[in-house]
């Protein structure tokens, strides 16, 4: 590791010493409120497409509201089913300098400690689903997603693509972070308080988090040899082309709006709403919100210096490797 780097790392495990936050120290005292949006409106994917507009105003709040809860589920997926095992590798590996390990312990347990938070949201948000089990209701995996992830997990030294859903992952979330502070400052009586909270105090360790994913990135990809590079590349865009247009979550919602709204199993809008899924992965919009400058624009800029990942720019609507490859 070069003197730069060293000094990076260094101060950011100091800042994490100064910035630590206890989950104590969250406001757990206030009541969920049913009553409006978990999250803001330009967030929710189905908002995109051009059948959400016919469901009624009281559908729209309740799709809204388990849009939210899908989220907390998949970055408790994230940091648990992924990082965790990664994280506890790295914290093992005698041969890394001891300040990298430290980093990488720090990252650990905070990732334990966002896992915490947000189960705690899930258990305010809907007591009947999650308290006394933990079970995923929304974020749904099937047997070839677990095994792709856990084999990753446990050879992450030779999956390197860890390293870049990291990145992305970590820079998204502060971007939807930033978006969440932004509208619960601008309208406090329409954000509900709790996710708030929870978008907010874990945006105050991503930033953090992202710079260390720079840091991996140096450490455990740059000298890597190309056969790793390429296998990453091929497997990052297959990713990214999924994640293009959220399929599953998304139906495993509908499913659950129309055991609420039983009169929906009748209608024709819910059959809509799955076969017009597809259509998020040309939507501008919705590829604004999910790829753009704005949200993942130091990934890009990153990813734009390796050609391995050359294939995964025609995947993007509003921008090409030329827009970063300059910087």
């Amino acid at each position: 590791m070069n003197i730069e780097l060293e000094k990076k790392l260094y101060n950011l495990n100091e800042k994490s010493k100064t910035n630590y936050y206890s989950i104590d120290e969250l406001d757990w005292s206030r009541p969920i409120n049913k009553k409006i949006r978990w999250v803001p409106e330009e967030m929710n994917y189905l908002s995109y497409l051009p059948s959400y507009s016919l469901l009624s105003e009281q559908e729209r709040l309740r799709y809204n509201q388990l849009y939210a809860l899908s989220v907390c589920e998949q970055f408790v997926w994230l940091e648990n089913n992924l990082l965790a095992g990664i994280l506890s590798d790295g914290i093992q590996n005698s041969s890394l300098s001891s300040e990298l390990r430290e980093g990488i312990n720090t990252f650990f347990t905070e990732e334990e400690k966002h896992s915490e938070m947000f189960w705690r949201t899930l258990e305010k948000s809907e007591p009947t689903w999650y308290i006394n089990n933990r079970k995923f209701r929304l974020f749904k995996t099937n047997k070839l997603h677990d095994i792709f992830f856990s084999t990753i997990t446990k050879y992450n030294r030779h999956f390197l693509v860890w390293i870049w859903l990291s990145l992305f992952f970590e820079e998204r979330t502060l971007d939807f972070s930033k978006k969440y502070h932004k509208a619960y400052l601008a309208d406090k009586e329409n954000i509900e308080f709790n996710f708030w909270q929870v978008h907010y105090f874990h945006m105050k360790d991503e930033i953090r988090h992202h710079q260390m994913d720079e840091i991996f990135l140096n450490q455990f990809y740059d000298d890597a040899p190309k056969w790793k590079q390429s296998l990453c590349g091929y497997m990052f865009h297959k990713l990214m082309k999924a994640y293009l247009a959220p399929k599953r979550n998304a139906k495993n919602m509908l499913l659950i709006l129309e055991d609420e709204f039983p009169h929906l199993k009748n209608s024709v809008i819910t059959q809509k709403l799955r076969e017009e899924l597809p259509l998020l992965e040309r939507n501008k919009k919705f590829q604004d919100i999910v790829f753009g400058k704005h949200a993942i624009g130091r990934t890009l800029e990153l990813m734009s210096k390796y050609n391995e990942f050359n294939k995964i720019w025609s995947l993007f609507l509003n921008f090409s490797k030329q827009d970063f490859i300059s910087k």
